[in-house]
Formats: structure tokens, C-alpha cells, sequence
């Protein structure tokens, strides 16, 4: 890190202003994979003011880390606006990519707030992208989080085909992500499953109720 602020410190005496923009996104790579969110969030909006100012992929790429960013530390309003605006980007590029990742990451935004309707809307249409990529973990990972809100929501059974479908979807350097789905599709199943029997003793008891009426 300290290497880095060096040379970003030359860079700014010498006046190169691309290869600060280099030195100053690798600060922020370093920060984020270090758990430094707010230092992260505040690079990314340093280098998307000062240096990446046109609609290229480069300052959607850095719209998306600082959101990503912005994510974690709660800073809701500024991730859902700079996603918005990676997705404009990505549309006048015609960047199937990034759209599916501000598409997850506005959905992952909306979780956090609880905005499930919205959360869902999002993953959704990330995982339609997705489908027509070969980018199977990150589809993986879509479905998996769209499962955890069917979880939430209390639609059993479409979590389970979800959290199913992302365990196939994910490739064998993910075997990791691989057993944790799998091992949270047992208990929705058996969350299913007494639901449906809760159902059928309920049923019953209003027939024998009916029948000692009648």
C-alpha cells in the first residue's frame, strides 16, 4: 500500500495524470481486498472525478467497485446511483458483463435494505443474462442469493430449485460454494416438509370438527 501512495505522490509531481489513475484504482483494489470499504469508497469516487470522466468501461468498472464499496460500509444511495449509471454505460456499450454485474449488485443493494420485491426483480433479470454467458459461477451465485430471498419469503420450494440449480451452475473450482449450497438445501426441504404436514393436520382437524357437527 505504502508503495503505492509513493508512487501516487510522484505521479502527481510529475503531472501523469493516466498513470495516476493506474496507481490510484490499484489503492483501491487494495483497500477493498483488505476491508478497508470507506477508504475504498472514497478512491473510487477520487479516481471517478479527477480521471475517469467519460462514459467508457474503465469508469463503469470503477462505478461498480465503488458501489460495491459503498455496499458494505450502508452507503445505499450512492451504490444504487453509481450502479444506475454503470448500467447506463453498459448500455451504450453494449456490455452484456457489466449489466449482469450492476444488475446483482443493485440486488444485493435492495436486500440489504429490504426492498425484496426489488432485490428479486434484479437477480432475476441477472441470472436471464447469465444464462447466455459462460460466466456459470457468477450465474451460481445469482441464483443462490435469489434462493436466500425465496428463504426469507417463505417460498420453500422455489428456493430449493434455486439453491439445486446453482449447485449444478458452478464449476469445480467452486466445490466450496458447491457444499454450502448443498447443505442449505436440506433444511429448506425438511422446512417443506413440515409445513406440508402442518398443512395436513390442520385439514384434518377441520374434518373431524366438519364430522362431529354433522
Amino acid at each position: 500500500m505504502a508503495e503505492y501512495q509513493r508512487a501516487d505522490q510522484d505521479l502527481v509531481r510529475l503531472g501523469a495524470v493516466t498513470e495516476r489513475a493506474g496507481a490510484l484504482n490499484s489503492i483501491a483494489a487494495i483497500r477493498f481486498d483488505r476491508g478497508d470499504y470507506v477508504g475504498a469508497t472514497a478512491d473510487n469516487a477520487r479516481l471517478l472525478e479527477a480521471f475517469l470522466t467519460q462514459p467508457t468501461n474503465e469508469r463503469a468498472t470503477a462505478l461498480q467497485n465503488g458501489a460495491a464499496a459503498a455496499t458494505v460500509i450502508g452507503d445505499s444511495e450512492r451504490a444504487i446511483r453509481w450502479y444506475l449509471e454503470s448500467i447506463e454505460i453498459a448500455n451504450k456499450l453494449d456490455d452484456k458483463n457489466l449489466y449482469s454485474r450492476a444488475l446483482t449488485g443493485l440486488g444485493v443493494v435492495h436486500a440489504q435494505l429490504g426492498q425484496l420485491d426489488l432485490a428479486t426483480a434484479h437477480f432475476k433479470d441477472a441470472i436471464q443474462l447469465l444464462r447466455t454467458s459462460n460466466d456459470t459461477n457468477r450465474l451460481g451465485l445469482n441464483l443462490s442469493r435469489l434462493g436466500d430471498i425465496y428463504n426469507q419469503t417463505g417460498d420453500y420450494e422455489h428456493a430449493i430449485a434455486a439453491h439445486k440449480e446453482a449447485n449444478k451452475a458452478v464449476d469445480e473450482k467452486a466445490r466450496p460454494y458447491r457444499q454450502q449450497l448443498a447443505a442449505l438445501e436440506k433444511p429448506l426441504r425438511e422446512r417443506l416438509m413440515n409445513e406440508k404436514i402442518e398443512f395436513h393436520l390442520q385439514l384434518a382437524e377441520k374434518t373431524n370438527s366438519f364430522g362431529e357437527k354433522t
